[in-house]
């Protein structure tokens, strides 16, 4: 396989292209940028700082990766600012800031489908499987846990941690943390309900999701403490990797400044 350049591209010299790499017209590639076998740039699509963006990922037009005035022109190629995984999807006009060093890159992981118009800001880390609907926003430090969904329009303030397998309904504002296999949205969001939808595409048995639900409703509709809720859901043999999972989050989330909403919801 050959790179395909357009005669109107500007590519630095330092940049490493693989073969199969696709730069459409009037784009920027800068020092320091990484693109591995496969990708596809659309036209006037910029890309900066010291960016890595995996195999078969397909970035359309006017998409602004890696422009931030303080960004450290100076950094080596190890220092990756952003990560881009493999076979992910960026609509137009998406805008990554980068992080400021390889312990704090912003990072996009394999598999995401990202809507135009969405932003992420620096430090953010997004993980597999994920979805973002148009004009998505993605606060500093925010971290997003493997297929996770929000929808257009929806604001994740920084720092704040949505679990796996959660969903935020549109044009929400998630202020607190979210945990695992939860449904949310408003504004601020609160949880609602269970993502039984997104347990299924995840191959949890019944039983599973049973388990799920009777924790949502041990914490959200009764609202007992958290060492209770264990206690009963154990004893009824409830305490499935799921559950695990919901109650570690929580746990995690006592000791964030912004916490976890508990709000009474229903189960979807």
């Amino acid at each position: 396989m050959v790179r395909w350049i357009a005669d109107t591209a500007c590519v630095d010299t330092d940049a490493d292209l693989a073969d199969g790499a696709r730069i459409g017209q009037f784009c920027v590639i800068g020092a320091h940028v990484r693109l591995e076998s496969s990708v596809s740039l659309g036209r006037h699509t910029w890309i900066g700082a010291s960016t890595h963006i995996g195999s078969d990922t397909d970035i359309a037009e006017f998409c602004v990766i890696g422009a931030r005035a303080m960004h450290r022109q100076s950094a080596s190629v190890t220092d990756v600012a952003i990560r881009i995984g493999q076979g992910s999807r960026l609509g137009r006009a998406v805008v990554i800031e980068p992080g400021s060093s390889s312990e704090c890159a912003t990072t996009l992981g394999d598999r995401c489908m990202v809507s135009p118009l969405v932003k992420m800001e620096s430090g953010a880390v997004l993980g597999h499987d994920v979805q973002l609907a148009a004009g998505a926003v993605i606060g500093a430090q925010a971290r997003v846990g493997n297929h996770v969904t929000l929808g257009h329009g929806t604001s994740v303030r920084p720092g704040v941690i949505l679990g796996l397998n959660c969903a935020v309904g549109a044009l929400s504002e998630v202020s607190h943390d979210i945990p695992p296999h939860m449904l949310a949205d408003g504004r601020p969001a609160t949880v609602r309900g269970v993502n039984v939808s997104g347990l299924q595409r995840l191959g949890v048995e019944p039983f599973g999701i049973a388990a799920v639900i009777e924790a949502y409703r041990q914490i959200y509709k009764t609202g007992l403490p958290l060492e209770r809720a264990e206690h009963q859901l154990r004893t009824a043999s409830y305490w499935t990797p799921e559950v695990c999972e919901f109650f570690q989050h929580l746990e995690a989330s006592a000791g964030n400044r912004l916490g976890s909403c508990r709000e009474q919801g229903r189960v979807a």
